[in-house]
């Protein structure tokens, strides 16, 4: 799994946490363009092919295999931030606008 997945990198916009390549600019294109409805979100991993039928395997598939890897990848990458920010707790976003309705 580690090969396919991409990291999102630490050059990312800091309200979505997509990738950027200009490592000055604070938001992506879409974040400075369209007013969002959330105040910050933190992207671990690109969102590709690969890492989204990984994420499926992961909620349907009974893989909690792959929690490690995610755990990992979490701390390396957000520790301080979480521990900085006394951060509660960590909520998946849904993959599907069907799933969101039924968080509402």
């Amino acid at each position: 799994m580690q090969e396919k997945i991409k990291l999102a990198g630490k050059v990312v916009c800091l309200k979505c946490g997509t990738p950027i390549k200009d490592e000055r600019a604070e938001l992506c294109e879409n974040c400075a363009r369209i007013k969002r409805q959330f105040t910050q979100v933190k992207a671990l991993y690109q969102y590709t092919k690969d890492m989204k039928e990984s994420m499926y395997r992961f909620k349907y598939g009974n893989r909690r295999c792959y929690a490690k890897t995610f755990a990992k990848h979490s701390i390396h990458y957000y520790g301080d931030w979480i521990k900085d920010n006394k951060i509660e707790a960590i909520i998946p976003v849904p993959m599907y606008k069907e799933k969101k309705k039924t968080w509402i």
